[in-house]
């Protein structure tokens, strides 16, 4: 079966983390320790279970969960965003379809807020994908804009950097 909206789901993600902290590379340890994060929130073991994912690595040039119980995150760290764009293909078997963007939005919301939930959003309405917003009780993120500001000194998702015009007058 043909995932006709994976490449769309792409850049989607790519139009809202592009030039934003959930844009930045991670390594492997740190793409770990944050799916061990979700895993421990009532959120995700409500929805999953107990049950801890088995986590590896891949040399190839793409993450990927495989089935409903592992996922495969590059050698060399990917981007922050694999860790909620994975675990909504663990929670859902609908690749990029309806089901799996509403998961995806929901643990962005989870995991980082609103803004970037809605960003999230507005990248799939930019690229004509409808996306469905799950509810979720929890208010604060469990990685508040606070603890980005902590390590990195700046706002959570930072200002793009505009395209030269024009010519340059001498």
């Amino acid at each position: 079966m043909r995932d006709i909206a994976k490449s769309v789901s792409y850049g989607a993600e790519q139009h809202a983390f592009e030039h934003t902290l959930l844009g930045e590379q991670q390594s492997f340890t740190s793409l770990v320790s944050t799916t061990r994060e979700v895993e421990a929130t009532p959120e995700w073991q409500a929805v999953y279970g107990t049950t801890p994912l088995e986590i590896i690595t891949t040399k190839g040039s793409c993450d990927y969960a495989l089935g409903t119980r592992r996922i495969a995150y590059k050698t060399l760290g990917s981007w922050r965003f694999a860790v909620p764009h994975e675990l909504a293909h663990i929670l859902t078997y609908d690749r990029h379809g309806p089901q799996w963007r509403a998961r995806y939005v929901w643990l962005v919301r989870l995991m980082y807020g609103n803004e970037y939930a809605e960003a999230l959003v507005a990248g799939f309405a930019s690229s004509k994908l409808s996306v469905e917003v799950l509810p979720l009780a929890r208010t604060t993120p469990m990685l508040p804009p606070e603890l980005f500001d902590a390590q990195y000194g700046g706002p959570l998702i930072a200002a793009r950097p505009e395209a030269p015009r024009g010519a340059i007058a001498l």
